[in-house]
């Protein structure tokens, strides 16, 4: 049953040291928190296109202040 435990217990550093090192991965040279600004961007910038031509301006013009929010942090983990 020890044998177990610690088994069990390298599983669970392994996972843990696997799941740190895809986080801190580049993929495709670009890190994953500039993939998600530049993904979450381009999304609320295209649900603020289709609100405006729906007519819901106020959420539309919520989507672009969250569009412009995420080019901001994009813009600013780039050139920093």
């Amino acid at each position: 049953m020890g044998s177990t435990r610690t088994s069990i217990l390298e599983i669970l550093r392994n996972a843990n040291s696997s799941v740190s090192v895809l986080r801190s991965s580049r993929i495709g040279g670009i890190d994953a928190e500039t993939r998600d600004l530049a993904l979450l961007t381009a999304l609320s910038l295209s649900c603020a296109g289709v609100a405006w031509i729906l007519g819901y301006v106020i959420l539309g013009s919520i989507f672009f202040a969250l569009g412009v929010v995420a080019a901001l942090g994009l813009a600013k983990n780039h050139w920093l």
